[in-house]
């Protein structure tokens, strides 16, 4: 409140108080003093006629007319209990309320666009009873004093025309119809202005309801129940309330269908804790929200599980292409981070059960067999084995790696076999001499025969052949006859008895 407006009004209440005392309560009846109050008051708010409405200091002239009765009464010092000041009050407020209107309504740029004015106090406004007993304003009237419901009456109408419904406390017409139905609990006028009255403040009470302000409903009607605790109204509009907060259940609902939990989650606590809350709405909205929130959580499970599932898919497809590369360049074991035999063990630690590992693996030992073959064919028989030793280590094919074993085995013995040794590095077991031939005897003939021939795994021999002598004709067939009764030990490679070619020289000679 700016000064030279609080200066204003108390310089008016000052000339209205004035005024007041230079009246005689003999000869001015309480109209008379109402009427005279009112030229005075209007003299102190009108604006002179060559003022400026637009300029700072007619808006300041007028300032005073802003505020109301209630505040007007703070600042002067006039009794209540008094009618005739009581009139005099009215009357005031009456002009005051009149030129205020007024200047409200000429000013539209201080009107707020969405607000929806009551007229009613809060919960907390305490309401005053005037005294039962109400003087009368002369002991020499020239006519009789009213009674005192009379004149609670008088003053309750006064205060109606002046709009005075249920402001200021303690001298609005309600206090006024409450005072007289104090006097008589069923006079029918206080009773009706009454009623009229709450029509009025639960009209804006249910206004307050639609435009959302139900703070102010709910202080309406526990203002009411202090003196109308049975009234019909309150009945509609506490359940105008409850309805109003299923609307607002019915936004959280909205909450909860565009997944904002959490403001839901709030908001039905706030509701929860309203005097007028619906609770079969809430509890519905809260199983809702519930449901909504685990179907949420599932969702990003499975949402997470499937993200999990591609990303995995990704990489086993990225480690199987690292396979087949490491097959097309040759790199079947080494090197160690970066062969085939390496990509498929990262393969089975992804997808143990993935197709490719077995089929992986299968071509790695089939490399590693051919490998085998090429060096047992260079008779690199050591290499050969240590490739069939790693195809042992990756756990398929042991058949097939048996198999390439045995035949490089039996390669090995073919070639011991196909290679003559000196009989020498056999042990005879049984010698039998070759008989002289008598012709050569008799015609004293000497020579020699060179004979190859095989000791089979039982130490037998077995294809006896003549390759080359001297006068070999002379001793062919005594040498045969002699070298097959020979025996010997049979010779061994890797630990088994093999057939094994070898060569030997007969000499004939007649004397030592």
């Amino acid at each position: 409140m700016d000064p030279a407006s609080t200066s204003e009004r108390e310089m008016a209440a000052a000339e209205l108080t004035d005024n007041a005392d230079s009246v005689s309560g003999d000869s001015v009846m309480p109209d008379d003093v109402l009427e005279a109050e009112v030229s005075d008051v209007d003299a102190a708010v009108t604006p002179p006629e060559d003022s400026d409405p637009g300029s700072d200091a007619s808006s300041d002239s007028f300032s005073s007319a802003r505020h109301t009765a209630s505040q007007l009464l703070d600042h002067m010092q006039v009794d209540t209990t008094d009618p005739t000041n009581v009139m005099i009050i009215i009357g005031a407020v009456l002009v005051l309320g009149v030129g205020g209107a007024w200047w409200w309504l000429g000013d539209e740029d201080e009107l707020p666009v969405e607000a929806v004015p009551i007229t009613r106090p809060t919960a907390t406004t305490n309401f005053e009873r005037l005294p039962a007993v109400v003087s009368p304003v002369t002991e020499e009237a020239e006519e009789p004093p009213q009674s005192n419901l009379d004149a609670l009456l008088d003053r309750a109408r006064m205060a109606t025309d002046a709009g005075l419904y249920t402001e200021p406390g303690g001298v609005s017409a309600l206090d006024y119809y409450l005072a007289a139905l104090d006097e008589d609990p069923l006079h029918p006028e206080a009773i009706a202005g009454v009623d009229t009255i709450l029509v009025s403040v639960f009209d804006d009470a249910r206004t307050a309801i639609n435009n959302g302000r139900t703070d102010d409903a709910i202080a309406t009607i526990s203002w009411v129940k202090e003196f109308r605790p049975n009234n019909a109204n309150i009945i509609e509009l506490e359940a105008m309330l409850v309805e109003a907060q299923s609307a607002r259940v019915q936004q959280v609902t909205q909450m909860i269908s565009r997944g904002d939990f959490a403001a839901a989650e709030s908001r039905l606590e706030t509701l929860a804790q309203d005097r007028y809350a619906n609770t079969a709405a809430i509890a519905d909205a809260g199983e809702q929200l519930a449901a909504a929130q685990a179907a949420a959580r599932e969702k990003a499970r499975t949402d997470a599980r499937q993200e999990q599932q591609l990303a995995r898919q990704e990489r086993i497809q990225g480690v199987i292409s690292e396979y087949k590369e490491s097959v097309a360049a040759g790199q079947l074991l080494n090197p160690e981070d970066n062969s085939a035999r390496f990509h498929l063990q990262r393969l089975a630690a992804i997808d143990s059960n993935n197709p490719e590992i077995q089929s992986g693996h299968a071509a790695i030992v089939a490399g590693l067999i051919v490998r085998a073959n090429t060096e047992a064919a260079q008779a690199n028989y050591e290499a050969a084995e240590n490739w069939l030793v790693e195809a042992e280590k990756i756990g398929v094919g042991v058949e097939k790696i048996a198999e390439v074993r045995q035949s490089i085995a039996q390669r090995q013995v073919d070639e011991q076999t196909d290679r003559v040794i000196p009989a020498t590095e056999l042990t005879l077991v049984r010698y039998v001499p070759p008989d002289y031939p008598s012709l050569a005897i008799r015609r004293e003939i000497e020579g020699y025969v060179d004979v190859i021939f095989t000791v089979t795994t039982s130490g037998e021999t077995a294809d006896v052949e003549i390759v080359s002598g001297e006068k070999q004709n002379y001793f062919e067939k005594s040498t045969v006859a002699a070298v097959e009764q020979w025996r010997f030990e049979p010779r061994l490679f890797n630990g088994q008895a093999v057939n094994q070619r070898v060569s030997f020289r007969l000499d004939f000679k007649l004397h030592d």
